[in-house]
């Protein structure tokens, strides 16, 4: 008679595909620090984030809390005077990372060889890096509408709203899918749809494999579309 077939193994239950978090952080800052002249305390006190692609990180806080300090030195407009910030390799195409206290080049660098001018000039146009929408949104619409007076596209532009402005500034720099984008207060001025489409736009770029950080100090909308939230209080990291 034929032998008896072997016993069937046990099928092993298969783990649910979750979707992959690069190891490697896009963003690191390590211990950074920041203090203005004259002032009595740091803007920005020994704060530390890892930033992956695919994230939306919300800096929130109050006024002065140190939100937009952190996004210009993330941007290289701001040197820190203590801690690090470093591009991982696929986000700064071989470029080297920083050292410690701002003694090698950092993303502004990287802007300021390409242009020969401060970053915050362009805020906009990043070497392919880093997409920047400031507090002052106009240095983005100025630079895209043509520097020109005279240009009717520019005089549209400047008659236009700080809400509307703001928008369009936001609309462009998230639409050239630049690996990193940073948004200073990218609501301000804005109505509720508004918001709602700079949110909707946000989780677009991250869900194409993008890095958005933005400063907010609206809890709901950091809720309702940031996947992490580094909330500073007095320019220390209190939550992250």
């Amino acid at each position: 008679p034929a032998p008896p077939a072997p016993a069937a193994t046990p099928a092993t239950p298969s783990t649910p595909a979750t979707p992959s978090t690069p190891a490697t952080p896009a963003l690191r800052i390590h211990n950074v620090s920041y203090t203005y002249p004259n002032a009595q305390a740091p803007a920005v006190r020994d704060v530390s984030v890892d930033a992956r692609f695919g994230q939306i990180i919300a800096i929130s806080g109050q006024s002065g809390s140190g939100k937009s300090t952190l996004l210009d030195m993330l941007f290289g407009t701001t040197r820190p005077q203590f801690g690090t910030i470093s591009l991982c390799p696929e986000a700064r195409g071989g470029e080297p990372m920083d050292r410690p206290n701002g003694r090698r080049p950092g993303i502004g660098d990287m802007l300021r060889r390409v242009f020969g001018r401060p970053a915050r000039v362009r805020p906009s146009r990043s070497a392919g890096l880093v997409g920047y929408v400031p507090a002052d949104a106009r240095a983005v619409l100025e630079l895209h509408a043509g520097m020109d007076p005279y240009d009717l596209s520019r005089q549209r532009i400047m008659a236009s709203s700080l809400g509307e402005q703001q928008l369009a500034a936001v609309r462009q720099v998230l639409n050239e899918r630049r690996p990193i984008t940073l948004l200073d207060e990218p609501t301000k001025g804005l109505d509720a749809p508004a918001s709602a489409e700079v949110g909707l736009a946000m989780q677009r770029r991250a869900a194409q494999g993008g890095l958005v950080i933005f400063s907010c100090h609206d809890s709901e909308f950091c809720v309702r579309y940031a996947t992490m939230n580094a909330v500073l209080m007095n320019g220390e990291l209190v939550a992250y």
